[in-house]
């Protein structure tokens, strides 16, 4: 779990997009189907 969105979009203002991720027999890949949006802020939002 992230609690410091801030790593994960670059410390840059604004909105920033991101997705989930899982693992698999290879290592980790990505969950598409899991995508979020942080507002630069306080809050995050699932896309559904």
């Amino acid at each position: 779990m992230f609690t410091n969105f801030d790593e994960i979009t670059g410390a840059r203002p604004g909105h920033g997009y991101f997705c989930g991720a899982r693992g698999s027999g290879t290592g980790t890949v990505p969950a598409y189907e899991a995508f979020f949006e942080y507002d630069g802020a306080d809050h995050v939002r699932a896309a559904v």
